[in-house]
């Protein structure tokens, strides 16, 4: 298998989405085994809301990690546009989060995984339009000599997982003193709703969950990242069985320190990935 280039990664990925605003998948180059799946469910490439109803993406970020072929790619996505001759309007207005990962082998797409969150969940009312992306700290390299192994990246980005689920005490957690975290949106460490800080807001009453099926599809020891996926669930007997949350988290990770936590998450998705063989 030839690896396939971080420009070409990064090309095919502006098809990709190029073609869902087009509402086609036509033309990509898919394998002829290529795997898709829809807010954690199964499904055919193109075969979903979004493709059927997505008309721009006004903020973006991509993420790419040539050793695994893996892009994720960060997104704000609506339909909304004004009408003009040759574009109709869609009646009823709508915004999502939009979370992509494509999996490219020899120039070839074989996995897609979507993920797409409206754009009020319960607990995080925010102004979807005012989301900021890029986030510019992601691009900024890492001093050469300060660079973490790709294993040890993943390690801090572990240590965060163990501390929600108290395998580990959170006095041990690796955090920069800077460190803040942003989840759709809205920064939930720091602020008057949750004015605890990335450290402590661990330590609170309730604050415990089940991970699962953890995954590092994209790693980048040149800028400090990880990407992590993860399926979780509240402790909690209240709670239906067999749903949870679909988590794509950003780890940039400073001198062995986690300094900045961005994620994307879909409420009410099925509790156990397909991506994940158990």
């Amino acid at each position: 298998m030839v690896q396939t280039t971080r420009r070409r990664m990064l090309e095919i990925t502006t098809d990709y989405l190029d073609a869902m605003v087009r509402h086609s998948p036509q033309g990509l180059p898919l394998s002829e085994d290529v795997r898709c799946t829809y807010n954690s469910e199964v499904s055919a490439p193109g075969d979903n809301e979004l493709w059927r109803r997505v008309r721009r993406i006004p903020q973006r970020q991509s993420f790419v990690d040539e050793q695994t072929g893996n892009v994720v790619f960060f997104g704000i996505v609506t339909n909304e546009v004004l009408s003009m001759p040759g574009v109709s309007a869609d009646a009823v207005m709508a915004w999502w989060f939009y979370i992509l990962r494509l999996k490219i082998e020899d120039g070839r797409i074989t996995e897609i995984e979507e993920i797409a969150a409206p754009s009020r969940q319960r607990g995080f009312l925010v102004d979807i339009q005012e989301v900021p992306l890029p986030e510019m700290l992601f691009e900024v390299p890492i001093d050469p000599e300060d660079r973490m192994t790709r294993e040890e990246l993943v390690d801090v980005a572990n240590c965060y997982w163990d501390g929600i689920e108290n395998k580990i005490p959170y006095e041990r957690l690796p955090v920069h003193p800077d460190a803040r975290r942003c989840e759709l949106g809205l920064f939930t460490t720091d602020n008057p709703q949750t004015p605890d800080s990335l450290k402590t807001n661990i330590a609170l009453p309730g604050f415990t969950w089940d991970i699962r099926q953890r995954r590092f599809p994209v790693v980048d020891p040149k800028r400090g990242l990880v990407i992590s996926a993860v399926s979780f669930r509240q402790k909690s007997p209240q709670l239906p069985t067999g749903m949870g949350s679909a988590v794509m988290e950003i780890f940039r990770i400073e001198d062995g320190l986690m300094k900045f936590l961005y994620a994307f998450f879909l409420r009410g998705a099925p509790e156990k990935s397909p991506w994940v063989e158990e």
